[in-house]
């Protein structure tokens, strides 16, 4: 009987002892200094159904050389196994004159499933540390580098080029004020249309001043021919002067206008806007 006995027990013991288990233990080796944080990914798949005997998890503390900072864990049930996943964060508390490799620790995690235990030791993984300083501390190393001077870059092209920039900005900018009248230079004295339009955005609407824009714009075009123009002699000029073929219709009411203003004592049909309009258009084919 007593033999009996011991051969169950023997026998419930080798089968707890020969459940099968997969484990998977992951930390970077390389990169740690006195302070750095070594993460552990560790998985661990069992049986169907063992849990976890958090009695069994590592205390938080210093043990030589790291200390134990942080453990997070979960697990899976799965078709035919449970899948636990630890993440475990070891702080390094060790430096040395040079690299050297250390071990974090070991751990023995218990699980349990109804009357059965299953103990799993996980080796401890190793880790390289490095010093924080370099291993000799002699004059070479602790006299500071020579100061490296600056490379000398000859600015002169560049202060060329961003002179002329501005130089033809500021043009742009004349030109572009000079092109829509807002400055005038002596060369206007040589185009009537242009001196009679700046004329007549001066003038506020109403009939005397139609009258005088007629006025202004009949000397601008006496100026521009070299001689009077008429009714009678305006189609001789628009023949000559291909540059008016553009603005020929709008020229022809404006000598009409003139012609009953002027002679025949009529009011203005054409109006001061009509005239500017007509003003502007000739002083931009000066400028062409």
């Amino acid at each position: 009987m007593r033999f009996l006995m011991v051969l169950g027990l023997l026998l419930q013991s080798i089968s707890a002892f020969a459940e099968p288990y997969k484990l998977l233990s992951h930390t970077r080796e390389t990169d740690y200094t006195i302070g750095s944080v070594a993460r552990q990914h560790l998985e661990i798949e069992l049986p169907l159904g063992y849990r976890l005997d958090e009695g069994s998890l590592p205390e938080k503390g210093v043990t030589e050389a790291v200390e134990l900072r942080d453990i997070h864990w979960q697990f899976e049930d799965e078709k035919k196994s449970t899948l636990y996943t630890f993440e475990i964060d070891w702080q390094i508390f060790l430096a040395f004159d040079t690299v050297k490799s250390i071990q974090l620790r070991n751990l023995t995690l218990v699980f349990k499933r109804e009357n059965k235990s299953l103990s799993i030791e996980v080796p401890a993984d190793s880790v390289l540390v490095s010093n924080l300083l370099p291993p000799k501390m002699d004059v070479q190393h602790v006299q500071p580098y020579a100061d490296v001077m600056p490379k000398t870059i000859n600015v002169t092209p560049l202060i060329l080029t961003l002179l002329c920039s501005i130089m033809i900005l500021l043009a742009t900018f004349i030109y572009i004020a000079w092109y829509f009248g807002w400055i005038t230079f002596s060369v206007e004295k040589s185009m009537p249309f242009r001196q009679a339009w700046r004329a007549i955005k001066k003038i506020n609407a109403d009939e005397l001043n139609v009258t005088n824009a007629l006025q202004i714009m009949s000397r601008a075009f006496n100026q521009y021919a070299g001689y009077a123009v008429t009714t009678e002699n305006l189609p001789t000029l628009l023949a000559e002067r291909v540059d008016l073929k553009s603005v020929s219709l709008e020229i022809n009411q404006l000598y009409l206008a003139i012609q009953l203003n002027f002679f025949a004592g009529q009011s203005p049909k054409y109006s001061l806007n009509e005239i500017k309009k007509l003003a502007k258009q000739l002083s931009k084919l000066e400028l062409s």
